[in-house]
């Protein structure tokens, strides 16, 4: 599964949530505001998946920082 594996949840996730605000504080209609939202978060996981972008991951132990 593709679950949780470098793809981009949180990223389409905060751009959906940051629509969903400005569209919320210029006072869109609430059905407008969900289906713009809720396109925009489909959108960006399908061209991710599509295109296979992914988030960089971290080497946590490239860096040793023990005490």
């Amino acid at each position: 599964p593709m679950i949780f594996k470098r793809e981009i949840y949180a990223v389409a996730s905060i751009l959906g949530a940051s629509v969903f605000y400005l569209f919320s504080f210029y006072g869109v209609n609430y059905d407008i505001t969900f289906w713009v939202c809720f396109t925009i978060i489909l959108l960006c996981r399908a061209i991710s998946i599509r295109l296979k972008l992914n988030l960089p991951i971290s080497n946590s132990d490239k860096y040793d920082i023990s005490l």
